[in-house]
């Protein structure tokens, strides 16, 4: 957008000389009081390329492009009917379950930082996740997709100590769809 001197962020457009977005964030209030900030308020420490899940620093573009297309894997899977399998399937994430619209709310504002525990890491509702080289390479991972799902359970508000332990159980159901193939993958996310 040459001629107005914003940039388009995918979502929204970028003012760089008020360093806000001109639009509204298109989740609302959920997102923040501040519907217009950029990088929640925190351009020094990260970035917001496309108005959704925020760059932490440390990542290089190769690595943040494999996490936005994990991003849309898992968007992609939010999209889907929950039982109509005529619109590509159904989906694996349970659309009767009571955070649905907190892990919609963890995509569009959760900081994604390099890590070096484990898999990942988050605290519950923190806004704000760890992914670990391993989340990109271990087989014990599962895939980047699931990785970054399984955090963004915990975002969201689930722990691995509530009743049934819901994280491990509905990553280990969406493995197959956001990695896309049928066989279950092995993982080891805390």
């Amino acid at each position: 957008m040459a001629e107005t001197g914003l940039h388009q962020n995918w979502n929204r457009d970028y003012d760089p000389i008020v360093g806000r977005y001109v639009e509204s964030d298109p989740i609302g209030l959920t997102g923040g009081l501040n519907t217009y900030r950029y990088a929640a308020n925190r351009p020094v420490m990260a970035t917001d390329p496309t108005g959704l899940v925020l760059r932490g620093p440390g990542w290089s573009d190769a690595d943040w492009k494999q996490i936005q297309a994990a991003e849309q894997r898992i968007r992609q899977e939010l999209s889907k009917s929950c039982s109509c399998p005529r619109d590509g399937g159904e989906s694996c994430i349970q659309c009767e379950f009571p955070t649905l619209s907190n892990l919609r709310t963890a995509l569009d504002t959760s900081t994604v930082y390099p890590g070096d525990e484990q898999c990942g890491s988050a605290p519950v509702g923190a806004k704000w996740l760890r992914l670990t080289p391993k989340a990109f390479t271990s087989p014990g991972c599962g895939c980047l997709a699931v990785s970054l799902y399984h955090e963004l359970l915990h975002d969201a508000g689930l722990s691995h100590y509530d009743p049934g332990d819901p994280v491990s159980a509905l990553d280990r159901k969406c493995r197959g769809n956001l990695c896309g193939s049928s066989e279950p993958v092995i993982i080891g996310i805390q």
